[in-house]
């Protein structure tokens, strides 16, 4: 008795795996996923292009998503082709064009391959493809001080040079004289170079790498400094009064006086991680801080006149 109840719970066990089994097996299509980027390295606000090959049963119908990032926003809309092969399946091209807004981006991009069979089935099956290399225009030696040589000291005779000194004199009169000369000739004055709004803004941002941003006064006077130096060369460069506009309606001032979009939006995402900073208190952490300075130096480099 004990045996015929053994044999029947084995028989009926059996019977619920196969039939599993087949249900797993028929819920499950076969899919191939093949994920490519192109370029492999761009520069920071330049799009990219991600290509999403599926090949599946005809009796299959597939769709792309993209588990995004912040820092990339997706340009334009997804195309999308279709195509059968001679072995009784096909394959659909998803193709879709990126741009990168931000330098601390993980290392892969999740994609997710949704399907449904005739029969009303459907499914998820997650793809994951590297993201490219964004090469940075400012690197940390060029905005590095570097030490001043030390000095040299010379000793010399007072007797010795005298006459060195009459004829560097006469030197010095003789050249006052024929700048006098041309200078009357012509009737044109000298111009003087002087710095370029860039060079200004550079240099105020230098003084923020003394900052500890750990501390929270240093990265409020950080994120201040930041938004201040933005927003004056933004006046001293386009002539737009950046000082009185929010984040939003700079974004859309700096469009309608010929700023390029892509540009606009980096200057837009910066000043608001700075308004967030300034009014609501919400700090990012050190490397993010170090990243938004050198975003700052990318707008500025991008705009120099050349």
């Amino acid at each position: 008795m004990m045996l015929t109840r053994l044999l029947l719970c084995i028989v009926i066990i059996t019977l619920i795996l196969v039939s599993f089994q087949h249900t797993e097996a028929q819920s499950r299509p076969d899919i191939e996923i093949i994920s490519t980027i192109t370029p492999l390295e761009i520069n920071i606000g330049d799009t990219f292009y991600l290509e999403v090959l599926v090949r599946h049963s005809n009796a299959v119908a597939v769709s792309t998503t993209l588990a995004m990032i912040l820092g990339i926003e997706s340009v334009g809309s997804r195309t999308e082709e279709f195509g059968r092969l001679s072995d009784n399946s096909s394959v659909t091209s998803f193709i879709y064009e990126l741009q990168i807004f931000n330098f601390n981006l993980p290392q892969q991009l999740e994609i997710e391959v949704l399907w449904v069979t005739e029969d009303g089935q459907t499914g998820l099956v997650n793809n994951f493809v590297n993201l490219p290399t964004v090469i940075r225009l400012v690197t940390d030696a060029s905005t590095t001080v570097r030490d001043l040589k030390p000095q040299q000291i010379t000793t010399s005779d007072y007797g010795n040079t005298f006459s060195y000194r009459v004829v560097l004199g006469i030197m010095i009169v003789f050249l006052f004289i024929f700048a006098l000369t041309l200078y009357l000739r012509r009737n044109k004055l000298t111009e003087i170079e002087e710095p370029g709004s860039e060079d200004i803004a550079r240099s105020q941002l230098a003084e923020l790498h003394s900052l500890e941003l750990d501390e929270v006064a240093d990265l409020q006077k950080f994120y201040s400094t930041l938004s201040r130096v933005i927003r004056l060369y933004l006046l001293n460069r386009f002539n737009l009064d950046a000082l009185i506009y929010t984040s939003s309606e700079l974004n859309k001032l700096m469009i309608e006086n010929g700023i390029e979009r892509w540009q606009a939006r980096l200057v837009g995402e910066l000043l608001k991680r700075c308004d967030s900073a300034i009014y609501a208190h919400i700090y990012p952490d050190p490397d993010s801080a170090n990243s938004d300075l050198t975003l700052a130096y990318e707008i500025v480099e991008f705009a120099r006149e050349r």
